[in-house]
């Protein structure tokens, strides 16, 4: 069998002029327009008065030629979920010198934003609306119904990005490494907000890819066509595989030498299209091109033990698999047959 669905190959150019001039705005001051003490202070903020003072006191300035001002002091994080209309929390650090007021999101108020993050407004809306534990991703809004990057970033611009992957992250990483927020969440032991919530998405995989339904899709032998994505009618294999082999193995010893890759060299990763999600080496790995990793995918769940079964479970089923995690090669894993018990590998 053959699989009809087009690929578009990950990889990227940019030229070097892109980044000529290139500026990132700062919300360090915003904070300090912002002085009066006649609010008190709340333990919940879900922004309606709030920002319906902003809007309030925007127009009066807009007349009066003057600067909006809030009736007590907001940090930058707090006035950018504001302005997105996100509710949260404060939660004083009662371990912390500095009595750090974090600001807790999400339905569940399980993620964590350090008060003086100045990337909070570039963070995906998904990750302040939706439960993690029960978020599925609307593959109708994918190119393909191919959900990528765990499903939290919308396959276009739509949240005020510039529509281009790499320019965003890169205005993210330039953001924090300008405010101590970045460090602030490494003394704490906790990565950024977007982060946090994968973090989230890998543990409830985790327990999918360990289910009973995944442990009895583990006694067959798969007939597996690996498609390189755009050349799929000139350059293509077809394996039998037990369905069991693991990822890592599945790259190492099966993809590579079939395909004529390097083995141990380059960066890989396997990604499920239904959900989003990215595996791969995500622990002590000494590829060359691991950096990217951030770029392409924001994190990896670790493939180390993780079942060919968990991305593939029935004939027709599609995975991708990215071979050189700099230049981009894309595979698509098509599942043409599976074999009976009896007549499968081992």
């Amino acid at each position: 069998s053959k699989s009809n669905q087009p690929c578009r190959r990950e990889a990227l150019t940019i030229p070097n002029r892109k980044w000529d001039n290139l500026s990132v705005s700062d919300d360090s001051s915003a904070a300090d327009d912002y002085n009066d003490d006649s609010y008190d202070d709340q333990n919940y903020h879900d922004g309606d008065e709030i920002i319906s003072s902003l809007q309030h006191q925007s127009t009066v300035a807009d007349n009066d030629n003057a600067s909006p001002t809030l009736s007590r002091d907001y940090s930058p994080a707090e006035i950018a979920l504001l302005k997105k209309g996100i509710a949260y929390e404060k939660e004083q650090d009662s371990n912390d010198d500095n009595d750090i007021d974090w600001l807790l999101v999400g339905p569940l108020k399980n993620i964590r934003v350090h008060p003086n993050d100045k990337s909070t407004s570039m963070y995906s809306s998904i990750i302040y609306t939706e439960d993690p534990n029960t978020y599925i991703p609307d593959r109708s809004e994918y190119i393909d119904d191919r959900v990528q990057k765990w499903g939290i970033e919308p396959p276009s611009s739509q949240e005020g990005g510039s529509g281009d992957g790499l320019l965003d992250f890169m205005s993210r990483m330039m953001m924090s490494r300008s405010s101590t927020s970045s460090m602030e969440y490494y003394k704490h032991n906790l990565e950024n907000p977007e982060l946090q919530f994968i973090d989230s998405l890998i543990e409830r995989r985790s327990k999918y890819n360990n289910s009973d339904e995944i442990t009895a899709a583990m006694k067959f032998t798969y007939v597996v066509r690996i498609e390189l994505c755009e050349c799929e009618k000139d350059v293509w294999r077809r394996v039998r595989v037990p369905s069991g082999i693991g990822l890592s193995i599945f790259h190492d010893q099966v993809i590579c030498p079939v395909m004529g890759w390097a083995r141990g060299y380059h960066g890989y990763a396997f990604e499920d299209p239904r959900d989003g999600t990215v595996i791969g080496p995500a622990k002590n790995s000494a590829y060359i091109d691991t950096m990217h990793v951030p770029m392409h995918y924001k994190k990896v769940m670790d493939d180390k033990g993780c079942p060919l079964a968990a991305l593939l479970i029935k004939k027709g089923d599609i995975a991708y698999y990215n071979y050189d995690l700099g230049d981009g090669w894309m595979h698509r894993l098509v599942l043409e047959d599976i074999v009976a018990e009896e007549d499968s590998v081992t």
